[in-house]
């Protein structure tokens, strides 16, 4: 299935395509966040980053899915909505990718499937680069970021919001079932 944020993640290969979106100023949405590293200066994930990627994992899973990206810098414009401004490329990404990739399994409960984590490298070919995460819908909400102050979250149209008790009763009411049948013989 070809979702949204499946073709947001695809078209983020390069430095280049990240350049576009702080060239277009690209606005943060309903698929798309874009954060800076705690530390750019180490691939090792600081509190901050742990929040932060608990958060997205969480709120994107209970939406309709999302696209995070790590290294890019991002201001609100006039009409309250955070923009791409500028790239902030991270020193030991790869070493970044590694520990992200860790934390999928300790960061949500219940774990999140089918999250994919990639390095994005720079131009110059040094050591440093951008880290994109592709946080699918997922099939088995709602999904608490044991990161982020231990509640759940649901992505909006720009922002994170705590998910009201209303909305968790909901989610829980359509938890997958299975279905049985009794069949006379």
């Amino acid at each position: 299935m070809d979702t949204a944020p499946e073709r947001i993640y695809d078209s983020l290969k390069t430095e280049a395509d990240l350049a576009a979106l702080i060239r277009d100023r690209r606005e943060e949405d309903l698929h798309i966040e874009f954060k800076q590293k705690e530390d750019s200066r180490s691939g090792e994930l600081g509190d901050g980053d742990k929040r932060s990627f608990s958060r997205a994992l969480a709120g994107f899973a209970n939406a309709d899915g999302g696209v995070l990206v790590f290294g890019v810098e991002t201001k609100k414009g006039s009409d309250n909505l955070d923009r791409a401004v500028a790239l902030k490329p991270i020193t030991g990404h790869m070493s970044m990718v590694a520990r992200l990739r860790d934390a999928v399994f300790n960061t949500t409960h219940p774990t999140i499937n089918g999250v994919r984590i990639e390095p994005i490298d720079v131009v110059s070919g040094n050591m440093s680069g951008y880290v994109k995460c592709l946080i699918p819908q997922s099939d088995k909400p709602p999904h608490r970021a044991m990161q982020a102050e231990r509640e759940y979250w649901r992505r909006t149209n720009g922002a994170y919001q705590r998910m009201e008790h209303y909305e968790l009763e909901d989610v829980f009411g359509r938890r997958l079932r299975p279905f049985l049948a009794l069949r006379k013989l």
